[in-house]
């Protein structure tokens, strides 16, 4: 074989090489878009079904929250904050779904008299669930402010893991899981 087709040969066998190391990098973005768009989607399948899950979880066919386990505690503060005048309004009210037109916060209803029943029975079920400190004061402070906001239903234990979520969604703002738990809680 003559000099000029050893040449040739080794210059084809280099182009080849060549060729298909830019096919295997083509192929390995093609691939890692699609798998990403792949796990893309497995993520927003997981969402909508935790989400189903939530909204099935957090109410039973009656419309209350489904753990009753504290139904003999008190619930009436003895602070200004509790009036029945307003509870018998409210009562006229509650059928009516809930639209938001101002942000609420966790501090307008925080009781002040620090008496309420729910808030000692809130703090008891949040400090046996697995959380970081910090995490289990936001939870606390969100479902002590929707105790006092929503009195006819008070508290639930079942509420505590669906008011940790909301407060992670919401990257620790205590305001916007508030914000977030309402809406859920009026699914």
């Amino acid at each position: 074989m003559s000099k000029f087709w050893l040449k040739c040969i080794v210059f084809l066998l280099i182009s080849l090489v060549s060729f298909l190391e830019a096919c295997r990098e083509t192929l390995t973005v093609w691939l890692s878009e699609l798998l990403d768009e792949q796990e893309r989607l497995e993520q927003e399948q997981v969402q909508e079904k935790a989400k189903i899950r939530l909204q099935d979880h957090l109410m039973n066919e009656s419309g209350k929250w489904t753990d009753q386990r504290d139904d003999d505690v008190k619930t009436e503060c003895s602070s200004e904050c509790s009036n029945t005048d307003i509870n018998e309004r409210l009562h006229d009210f509650q059928e009516i779904p809930l639209k938001l037109s101002s942000e609420l916060q966790v501090n307008d209803y925080l009781c002040p008299c620090g008496e309420c029943p729910w808030y000692n029975i809130i703090q008891d079920h949040v400090s046996t669930h697995h959380m970081p400190k910090h995490l289990k004061n936001t939870v606390i402070r969100v479902l002590q402010a929707y105790s006092t906001y929503n009195e006819a239903v008070g508290f639930e234990p079942t509420m505590v893991p669906w008011a940790q979520h909301c407060v992670i969604v919401s990257n620790g703002n205590e305001d916007a899981a508030f914000d977030t738990f309402i809406q859920l809680s009026a699914l």
